[in-house]
């Protein structure tokens, strides 16, 4: 019988001496679906800068800087296209800047409660909530409140 207070994993642990543990790549990918009780050791729940390929996993390879000046995290960068228009906007802080020319950022709006947006186009506009703040809509130069929705829906 395997006495607990001298198993060596107590022991180890009295010394100060770490347990070492192989853990596999997550090669497996991300896995959202499953519990983690049941997910295969090669899965993973979080995945970020990595990126997994046949039995390895690989890392980004860093990144380029696109514009400065901006302030708070950046949160969601969005792209807007419609009937030729392209913009390219970032939800920063409490605000909303539009970045396509990253030489000259234009903020098109402040003062929201967080900078997590979710986004869709619709009928020529990308339509924003964050679920926080009233839903907003950007036309392709302005943003603006879509409350009511009789405003929005012709």
């Amino acid at each position: 019988m395997l006495n607990v207070r001298t198993s060596p994993a107590v022991l180890q642990e009295r010394n100060g001496q770490a347990m070492r543990v192989n853990i596999p790549s997550p090669y497996g990918g991300l896995n959202t679906r499953d519990s983690e009780s049941v997910m295969e050791a090669t899965d993973a729940i979080v995945l970020e800068n990595f990126i997994p390929s046949q039995g390895s996993v690989k890392s980004r390879k860093g990144h380029n800087e696109y514009c400065s000046g901006l302030t708070g995290y950046v949160q969601t960068l969005i792209e807007h296209y419609s009937s030729g228009v392209r913009k390219f906007l970032a939800c920063h802080g409490t605000k909303i800047s539009d970045i396509t020319n990253n030489a000259s950022i234009v903020e098109l709006g402040s003062g929201y409660q967080n900078a997590k947006w979710e986004y869709d186009p619709f009928n020529g506009y990308t339509l924003l909530v964050n679920g926080q703040d009233s839903p907003i809509k950007f036309d392709g130069s302005t943003i603006t409140d879509i409350l009511p929705l009789s405003n929005f829906i012709k």
